[in-house]
């Protein structure tokens, strides 16, 4: 049934301008599911990364010890991102510090506070904070939009098929 439904044949149009209607859908629908796979492609590729990340790296817990203040400014505006900058033991039980990867303004977390970290064995200096906003976000930033894209996309494509299937009937 699901394949008669998307392989049916194409309506047959009785003027130029039933062709037009028949045939636009058609082409919105893989517009579409074309303008969805980038950001679906994308989000699959840091989606893939992270997951090697969490599983090669090691949870660590960390005491927040500063901030780094980053301003940039553009031609009208001045942003202002606050990284946290934590400490915390290596393998060998030596202090280390680093700067976190998620920024934000106000800071994202208080001097003082522990928080938990993921670090490569290998590289100390390349820390996440363990939250869906320091790992999982950028991913989902590119995977939601593509996914409510190609959604409607199908669904356009699926019911204009329908249709002619109801039409030829």
């Amino acid at each position: 049934m699901i394949y008669r439904l998307l392989c049916s044949p194409p309506a047959v149009a009785t003027s130029l301008e039933d062709e037009f209607q028949v045939r636009s859908k058609d082409y919105i629908g893989a517009a579409l599911i074309l303008l969805a796979l980038l950001p679906i492609t994308n989000g699959s590729k840091l989606l893939v990364a992270l997951n090697a990340f969490v599983q090669e790296s090691t949870l660590r817990t960390a005491k927040v010890i500063d901030h780094v203040s980053l301003v940039s400014q553009d031609n009208k505006t001045e942003n202002r991102a606050v990284y946290s900058v934590v400490e915390f033991l290596n393998n060998n039980g030596m202090q280390r510090s680093a700067k976190t990867g998620v920024a934000s303004y106000p800071a994202p977390s208080k001097i003082g506070e522990q928080i938990v970290i993921r670090t490569y064995n290998t590289q100390l200096d390349d820390v996440s904070v363990d939250s869906f906003a320091g790992m999982w976000f950028e991913s989902a930033f590119y995977l939601v939009p593509g996914f409510l894209t190609l959604v409607p996309g199908f669904l356009v494509i699926w019911r204009k098929r329908k249709s002619r299937v109801a039409r030829e009937a």
